[in-house]
């Protein structure tokens, strides 16, 4: 006989009762508060407003349910307007934040959805949940000051002129008084036509002319009246400013501001740019994670937005060891920064969905630029960044070295243009400026022609012989000059040294011909260390030649003389004493530029060091050493002309090394 079991006092079935009974209650409390969480749900509550303003608002009420859009050939699922119900569910309520349309676009926004230009999880039906705020969503929404970032999902990019053609054109746009017939984001006089989407769906080119050829057509109008004939020049800024206006401003103000501050001279951006920082191409599409956060002590960036803001503020504060300088960023540009930073988000979509600039440089020109290429805008867009937006030259307070001017006058009165072409076709290998004629992603030679150009147009231009006669000569004044600026080349007296032809020469000498004197300090002397001195007043000019006049007479054989020759070993010892705390060992470069490099020594000639280390660099450290100097002694004629030999000596050191020779 088997002994019967014994249930443990543990589950008797006193006790199993009550414990079902508990759970029953529990499961009938769960089942009560599912239904009022429901209806608390925030999509709800929104619509449950909505309705409850539709009557006052003159709206229709609207059926309380989760709306739903699904874009099958985007892979898309919305439910976004069953809060933002004004956006597609329902009519909207005019004005209202949550309630109203979707703002004027060049295209109808609930073909695409909301996720794919706003981000965010479109599946969420909680606030939180939209809008991407959960820990391992990848895409959160863009935040409201940031909306048109989206816009970098399709477009590959807008164009975008320099800010000075945009602000000309802006402002000749509103001088001729456009705005009284056409309308830009619902402002305008007339109510005429609106053109805030123009710069999107195109233009005819002989706008103005059309205009005119309308005017002489139509009845009498107050536009028929008001319009007239404006110059070609104010017509072409105008159309530059026209092609902005592409429904997303503030967007264009963040690539107006991205090209202001030459972010391209050091970033790759749409496939060109250099090579000093990251690639942005596509920076707008990176989660949170994947940003370095090395340089922070205590992370507080919770969005791509708010590390790119930060990152902005303070580069190697966020990013230890960072190479972006600190820059002078007002909050503004700031924000427009951080907008065009997040812009950079081209996705793969169907080919249905690409738009008429993605397609023009897919399919019809893959040469096409996103960007303006005459000089101004080139410049500013891949060297005013490090060079200065006038070319004045920059220093960086996290950086030793510092970016030599070359939009001031002492440096374009004596490079020649092919010495500029040259070193932005070459780069300077070692010293962050890329030989953009031979990137891939770089210049191209007809636009490296455009920047030579601008640049060669910031050079002051020479008074006028004219002028100049017709001045008051202060003697005075003319002394100074000299002494500062020709007594080192052509000595004190005008005697003339191994660098500089006599001045005080009995023999038809062009010091006393107003003409010849004039041409050499305007232009220059080809072939001589003499480079011009155009940016100098009238009546300095008139000062200077007065005062060279009143030299004394010499015997000097001007005929005879000819420029001495430089001692490279001797060169070398003037350069460690003079050069080398700036430029380097062997010219390689320390806080001043690389002056030993092949790149620089073929770009630049033997008159354009010299004449360089005779008058310095303004704006930069490089002094005038005309002048006797404090810090490194008096340095003379010879001396300049052995320098430049050690330095061209470097060259053939450069090429033996090149060829696998040793320098031992």
């Amino acid at each position: 006989m088997r002994d019967r079991k014994v249930i443990p006092s543990s589950l008797s079935s006193g006790r199993m009762l009550r414990i079902l009974g508990w759970l029953s209650l529990i499961f009938l409390g769960a089942l009560a508060i599912a239904p009022t969480k429901s209806f608390f749900r925030e999509w709800k509550t929104r619509q449950l407003e909505y309705n409850a303003m539709s009557a006052s608002a003159g709206v229709a009420a609207m059926d309380v349910k989760v709306y739903q859009k699904w874009n099958k050939r985007l892979d898309v699922v919305d439910r976004c307007t069953s809060c933002h119900v004004g956006m597609g569910a329902s009519e909207p309520i005019q004005g209202h934040e949550i309630y109203g349309a979707h703002p004027p676009m060049p295209h109808d926004p609930t073909e695409f959805g909301c996720t794919p230009c706003h981000g965010g999880q479109g599946r969420g039906t909680t606030k939180k949940d939209a809008h991407g705020v959960v820990k391992f969503w990848e895409e959160p929404m863009l935040d409201m000051p940031y909306s048109e970032a989206g816009c970098g999902t399709c477009h590959s990019s807008f164009f975008t002129p320099s800010y000075e053609h945009m602000m000309a054109g802006e402002n000749l746009f509103r001088q001729h008084d456009c705005i009284r017939c056409h309308l830009i984001g619902g402002k305008g006089r007339l109510g005429g036509t609106d053109i805030s989407f123009i710069g999107y769906r195109g233009f005819r080119s002989d706008w103005h002319e059309h205009h005119l050829q309308m005017k002489d057509s139509v009845n009498a109008s107050p536009w028929k009246e008001s319009y007239g004939a404006i110059s070609s020049q104010d017509a072409a800024e105008i159309s530059l400013y026209l092609k902005t206006l592409v429904g997303a401003p503030r967007l264009i103000k963040a690539q107006l501001a991205a090209q202001r501050y030459g972010c391209r001279g050091c970033h790759v951006i749409d496939g060109v740019g250099g090579e000093e920082g990251a690639d942005l191409t596509s920076v707008g599409l990176k989660p949170l994670g994947d940003f370095s956060h090395s340089g922070l002590a205590v992370d507080t960036l919770t969005t791509p937005a708010s590390w790119l803001k930060q990152h902005f503020i303070d580069p190697p504060g966020v990013v230890a060891g960072s190479a972006m300088p600190r820059q002078e960023f007002t909050n503004e540009d700031i924000d427009l920064l951080t907008l065009f930073a997040l812009s950079k988000r081209l996705r793969d979509v169907p080919r249905e969905y690409w738009t008429k600039d993605r397609i023009r440089a897919t399919y019809i020109d893959s040469t096409a630029r996103s960007f303006a290429t005459d000089g101004q805008s080139l410049y500013s867009a891949f060297c005013s960044g490090c060079h200065g937006r006038r070319g004045e030259g920059r220093g960086y307070g996290n950086r030793a070295a510092t970016f030599p001017a070359i939009g001031n006058a002492d440096f374009l009165t004596i490079a020649t243009d092919e010495q500029l072409r040259k070193t932005i076709h070459e780069g300077r290998p070692g010293r962050g400026m890329p030989s953009w004629g031979k990137k891939a992603d770089g210049l191209r030679a007809a636009e490296i022609d455009s920047i030579v150009a601008y640049l060669r147009s910031l050079a002051p231009k020479a008074p006028e012989i004219a002028d100049v006669q017709a001045a008051h000569a202060d003697m005075q004044v003319g002394e100074n000059i000299y002494k500062r600026e020709c007594a080192l080349c052509h000595g004190p007296r005008g005697e003339g040294s191994a660098l500089g032809s006599p001045l005080a020469a009995s023999d038809n000498d062009a010091a006393r011909n107003p003409q010849s004197a004039h041409d050499a300090l305007t232009k220059g002397v080809s072939g001589s260390a003499m480079g011009a001195y155009s940016y100098l007043s009238a009546e300095e000019l008139k000062s200077v030649m007065s005062f060279t006049q009143s030299l004394p007479v010499a015997k000097a054989r001007r005929a005879g003389w000819k420029v001495s020759t430089g001692d490279a070993a001797l060169g070398e010892k003037t350069f460690a004493r003079v050069c080398m705390g700036c430029h380097g060992e062997n010219g390689k470069g320390n806080t001043a530029p690389a002056i030993g490099s092949s790149a620089f020594l073929d770009a630049a000639t033997d008159e354009f060091i010299q004449a360089t280390i005779v008058r310095g660099r303004t704006g930069t450290s490089m002094q005038h050493f005309g002048s006797a100097s404090v810090v490194f002694g008096q340095i003379g004629p010879q001396d300049v002309l052995d320098v430049t030999a050690y330095l061209r000596s470097l060259t053939t050191q450069l090429a033996h090394n090149t060829n696998g020779g040793s320098t031992q």
